[in-house]
């Protein structure tokens, strides 16, 4: 199982990540399931938009911060452990998928959840395991919350305008993308990835939206990996005009400027 981290384990736990985007959870008993479940609600709804967030079960939390070394999980318990945090996640509403990884520090066995920010929100959750009732849970500093009153219209308000870069992509697809683009920044960051195929590089960085049968590229994917993004977005492109002989002047240099993004900035 490929690491759902773009970060190692001991930074996330040391503070490179903030708490609004942590929760850690000592054990996996089904009261640290059930809380997971909010948590993991909230994270999806991104109501602060900090990129959603990890549940990291195997380590105790003390006053904000992870307790370490870390406990860590028996390891024969993982894999029941993931298959009851799959079924509570699917009580969570529209639809929505985590990541999970196994992952080791220290000697001791963690179970990470990378829950990116859904594309579908708000999502609501059972506020406790037995209810049938479902409300939208946020992320509050490192506190999970329901979402009522003022937080219930911020809610509404960020799923409403969702960045440009996250929508899925009107058209185009994986075959519209360098590959070599996308390898490029995957080896310069020293990333596992750069050696899996598109498809799973695409999933891991959360640049699909969708299920595996419909899945749709993000813009960011075009707008990044893509050799002529101005092709799907026709104002992706740097004009530049210059006037040597100073402003008002007869004579001009005009250039356009197209491509990958980061090619433009740079």
């Amino acid at each position: 199982m490929r690491s759902v981290l773009s970060l190692g384990l001991r930074e996330l736990l040391n503070g490179r990540v903030e708490s609004e985007r942590l929760e850690l959870k000592a054990t996996g008993s089904e009261a640290c399931v059930d809380a997971a479940l909010r948590t993991i609600c909230a994270f999806a709804n991104d109501v602060h938009q900090r990129n959603g967030g990890y549940v990291v079960f195997g380590v105790e939390e003390a006053e904000g911060q992870p307790v370490l070394p870390a406990q860590g999980l028996e390891p024969s318990t993982v894999d029941g452990l993931q298959k009851r945090l799959v079924g509570a996640i699917s009580r969570i509403e529209p639809v929505y998928t985590a990541s999970f990884s196994i992952e080791t520090l220290d000697g001791a066995t963690l179970l990470v959840l990378r829950c990116p920010p859904g594309a579908t929100r708000p999502y609501v959750a059972p506020p406790r395991k037995s209810s049938g009732d479902r409300v939208p849970f946020v992320r509050i500093g490192s506190e999970t919350k329901e979402a009522k009153g003022t937080l219930a219209l911020q809610l509404v308000e960020v799923s409403q305008r969702s960045s440009f870069d996250e929508l899925p992509a009107a058209q185009g697809g994986p075959g519209d993308l360098e590959v070599a683009l996308l390898r490029r920044l995957l080896e310069r960051t020293g990333s596992e990835l750069a050696d899996e195929p598109l498809s799973q590089q695409l999933r891991h960085l959360d640049l699909l939206v969708g299920d595996n049968g419909g899945a749709r590229l993000r813009n960011a994917a075009l707008l990044l990996f893509c050799a002529r993004p101005a092709a799907f977005f026709p104002g992706a492109r740097v004009e530049i005009t210059h006037f040597p002989e100073g402003r008002g002047a007869d004579r001009l240099d005009e250039q356009r400027l197209d491509g990958p993004i980061d090619a433009l900035v740079e």
